[in-house]
Parts: C-alpha cells; structure tokens; sequence
C-alpha cells in the first residue's frame, strides 16, 4: 500500500511538471523550419513520382540539411532550391540541380513550377 501513494504521488509530481501544449489553429502557428522541410519533402516526393526510376535509386540530401535549401517567398510560397542523385543510362549516379517553387497552406499542397537540370 506504501508503494502505491510512493507511486501515486510521483506521478502526480511528474504529470504537473510537463508544459501545456499549445493548440495550432493556423497553419503559419507551425515553426518556419518545420515548414521548410514539409516544402522539401513534398517536392521529393514530387519529383520521385515524375521519376521513371524506382524511388529507391534516387538520393535526396540528408534531411538535416534539407531546411537549408528551402526559401520562404512570401503568401506560402517556398523555393527549394537543391539536388538530387540519380542514376544514369548507365547506372552512373549524377548529380542533378533543380529548382522547384511549391505552395503550401492548411491543406493545399501545390507544385507551381519544377525545373530540373539533367
């Protein structure tokens, strides 16, 4: 019986401590960062789909520095400029630049313009 008030009490302790989540009620309440890679990852998977490849042979940069190819235009518009490894005819991977302008809102997601040096 000890150990249970031991344990209610701790919990009690523990549970009081943690910060209150603030509820999001706009799409621009969300970090800018996260946004950015939400920018990045959309257009990767953009670009996988338009791909003839499997999506297993393309390369994208490592997602730690994915936040540093994306830049914020303005009315949620993002410009991820970035690169992209993909295998050649011959199965050489080549690095490829490409540029792609997408807009990202509550629950639109839209690819406006993707260029794609080869």
């Amino acid at each position: 019986m000890e150990y249970f008030f031991r344990f209610v009490f701790v919990f009690m302790f523990i549970g009081c401590q943690f910060p209150q989540q603030k509820e999001i009620k706009d799409f621009e309440d969300i970090d800018l960062d996260y946004r950015k890679l939400l920018a990045y990852n959309y257009t990767a998977e953009y670009l996988r789909d338009l791909s003839r490849l499997p999506a297993s042979s393309i390369r994208f940069p490592h997602p730690d520095e994915r936040k540093y190819h994306v830049d914020y235009l303005k009315n949620s518009m993002y410009r991820v400029t970035s690169w992209v490894n993909n295998p050649n005819s011959y199965g050489v991977m080549m690095k490829s630049p490409f540029v792609c302008d997408i807009f990202l809102n509550d629950s639109i997601v839209e690819v406006r313009r993707c260029n794609v040096d080869e």
